[in-house]
């Protein structure tokens, strides 16, 4: 039986590098730039620590395991809080040993929150499982429109008139995308910013490491890893921004924000769809944007996925005892309580900031 072998990204060949890319032609469930080799290679060139744990059969790659080690003997996540897919990456009929994996890699916990597929071996270690909805674009972009309109005229009103207020208050609308260098990519670190700050909310985005990776992968020039910013313009005038991480045939919504002085027009519905309308998201067929309860992520998802949230841990007692907690606190979130409860919290967090670091809340 074939052994798990580990090494530093720095330390992985080329031609392991092509056999990881063969593997992903040959296994599309796992069709996400989050799988690709680039992304676990840009994120090492800005945080330590990122390792791949592989298995092979002769010339044959199996299975890739990419993680970062966390204080010596605890896998993370690539990409830590920007990483919305996690997971082995294997053919069918392989059979993954997730705790013998630990073993190879000399690690006692993987600790995930975005793990994808959520099947087994790892679906009995998720404590919670959520939905990351879809843009379904696969039958193409005028056939997702007319299905969100059909499904829902008051969507397609709340547009138009937004459209039709911004254009007459603000100028003439275009959407599109940048690629590489971009003008918009610092408008949106802040408006972003100033979002959650408005809220005393915690984010990563003042964080070095988390804008020098989103410039990295804005400089990506390959279809099948890049990221790019999605735009609505009014008069030339950016008032929504998207940032997207892609992969040839699927995107991943990252960043979403606009212009607080043009929240009246619904400026990020309006560019999502007038982006769909315009062709904008190319030969992208499933965008994803991520799990979560915005609102308008259920008024434009055609189609889902899910991840899993859980670890994988050498130490049953502490697992046991970390599944139990974790399980009974996201039956409470799932409850008829935690709404009142959460925007009690939030409330009492505005005022009091230190109720945010108490609650360990966003």
């Amino acid at each position: 039986m074939r052994q798990w072998q580990v090494q530093s990204i720095d330390e992985i060949s080329a031609r392991l590098i092509s056999q990881w890319w063969e593997l992903l032609d040959n296994t599309p469930e796992f069709e996400s730039p989050y799988f690709t080799p680039t992304y676990v290679q840009t994120v090492a060139r800005v945080l330590p620590n990122v390792e791949v744990a592989f298995l092979a059969d002769g010339k044959r790659l199996n299975a890739v395991f990419p993680f970062e080690r966390l204080d010596g003997n605890v896998a993370g996540a690539v990409g830590r809080t920007l990483a919305d897919y996690q997971g082995i990456i294997y053919r069918d009929g392989t059979s993954i040993d997730p705790e013998a994996l630990l073993h190879a890699a000399e690690l006692v916990r993987w600790e995930f929150d975005h793990v994808f597929p959520v099947k087994q071996p790892l679906a009995s270690n998720c404590w919670a499982i959520w939905s990351s909805p879809q843009m379904d674009l696969s039958k193409g972009h005028q056939a997702y429109i007319d299905m969100v309109y059909d499904r829902s005229a008051n969507l397609k009103k709340t547009v138009r008139t937004g459209q039709n207020r911004m254009t007459k208050a603000l100028g003439a609308l275009t959407a599109g995308k940048q690629q590489c260098e971009s003008d918009l990519l610092e408008p949106l670190l802040q408006w972003k910013c100033d979002q959650y700050e408005a809220q005393h909310r915690k984010h990563p985005f003042r964080e070095p490491w988390v804008r020098e990776l989103l410039r990295l992968w804005m400089q990506q020039t390959d279809d099948r890893f890049r990221g790019e910013i999605v735009y609505l313009k009014a008069a030339d005038k950016p008032v929504a921004l998207h940032y997207c991480l892609r992969s040839q045939t699927v995107s991943h919504f990252l960043v979403n924000t606009y212009d607080f002085d043009s929240a009246r027009y619904s400026p990020g519905l309006v560019s999502m769809l007038m982006a769909a309308e315009e062709g904008a998201y190319g030969d992208v067929q499933r965008v994803d944007f991520g799990k979560g309860l915005e609102g308008y992520k259920s008024r434009l998802a055609t189609a889902e996925t899910m991840v899993g949230e859980g670890c994988v841990d050498l130490n049953h007692t502490r697992y046991v005892l970390n599944q139990t907690l974790q399980r009974s606190r996201y039956r409470f979130l799932r409850s008829q309580w935690a709404d009142p409860v959460r925007s009690l919290a939030r409330r009492a967090a505005a005022k009091v900031p230190a109720v945010r670091t108490l609650l360990h809340m966003r």
